[in-house]
């Protein structure tokens, strides 16, 4: 029997540049059950596309956390294995594409958010206090930012990175923040300082991401989903989850957005959550069939037609669980 361990969740995002159609399949990371499961957002076709401890026999210590697509492929991030995956969208050809320690070097690892450009991905690590990089086939993998050496010793713990194909904006929740740098890692710095923008509080940001004009992240110590603008201005609550949809025991982890709605993870409820983009009309998606599941991190994909429209898909997720 597993035994579940307090979460550190990170971002999720997704962003297509220029017109969107509406993308309902989401795909989201099961850390109790070491899968990459599925589910649309009307709750139909709920299906496990990965189960990693079969695909990787006699492996079976994993700890999916953020995850990504670029529109062809699905990318995600393991604490436990420090390695990044990727498989087809389906989930088929399932393979490691970075392990860290031996692809990196020797260190003590925990990769988390994850969020690719279309041409690169990236990661974050909050134990490394970095921002990394590589291919999109896991070629020429790298430590992009030291957070320390760039920004000054502290403790840093970026967890959820999204992109827009120009900037990098993550989440810090030892810094009660939102960071943003150019796509080459050039000119890291604080975008939104929680406690000085919206209201001292004890902030807890984890997923993020980016319809291309806002950003959105999820707070689980304010049960709440925020939006800022892409420049770290106006930072508001978009939804109060207890206000919304009732007291309850929430955990928003990782958010997305298919360029119309917002989607969440919530691990606490093991539930899929969805809303408008303005915040409106927030209700649960679907709950997870699987009663000792631990729906942490959410990726939507896109439909066929609209990757074909815009011949490039940008999107990513993220999360970090600790390990077991």
């Amino acid at each position: 029997m597993k035994t579940k361990v307090p979460t550190l969740i990170a971002s999720i995002c997704a962003w297509i540049p220029g017109p969107l159609i509406a993308a309902t399949q989401l795909v989201y990371t099961d850390n109790f059950n070491d899968a990459i499961d599925t589910g649309n957002s009307d709750g139909t076709g709920q299906a496990t596309l990965v189960d990693l401890d079969t695909v990787f026999a006699p492996e079976t210590s994993f700890t999916p956390n953020g995850i990504a697509t670029d529109g062809t492929s699905l990318y995600w991030a393991d604490n436990s294995q420090d390695a990044i995956y990727r498989s087809a969208l389906n989930g088929t050809g399932a393979t490691r594409i970075v392990d860290i320690v031996t692809d990196i070097g020797a260190g003590t690892y925990t990769p988390a958010g994850v969020t690719t450009d279309g041409i690169s991905l990236f990661w974050t690590d909050p134990f490394a206090d970095g921002i990394y990089r590589s291919g999109l086939d896991g070629s020429s993998p790298t430590l992009l930012i030291d957070l320390d050496a760039v920004l000054g010793a502290a403790q840093y713990n970026p967890n959820g990175i999204t992109t827009d194909g120009t900037s990098l904006f993550w989440t810090d929740d030892s810094q009660d923040a939102i960071y943003s740098s150019g796509i080459n890692g050039s000119s890291p710095s604080v975008l939104v300082d929680l406690n000085a923008t919206i209201g001292a509080s004890t902030y807890f940001p984890q997923g993020i991401t980016t319809d291309g004009t806002s950003l959105f992240w999820t707070d689980v110590s304010e049960d709440g989903i925020f939006r800022s603008a892409l420049n770290g201005a106006s930072p508001t609550e978009l939804i109060d989850l207890n206000t919304a949809l009732g007291a309850g025991a929430y955990t928003p982890m990782g958010i997305t957005t298919d360029g119309t709605s917002l989607f969440w993870a919530d691990s606490g409820l093991n539930a899929l959550y969805q809303s408008g983009l303005n915040g409106s009309s927030p209700q649960k998606a679907f709950d997870d069939p699987s009663a000792t599941a631990d729906a942490v991190w959410v990726v939507a994909i896109p439909e066929p037609s609209a990757v074909a429209l815009l011949g490039i898909g940008l999107f990513g997720a993220a999360g970090v669980r600790r390990r077991r």
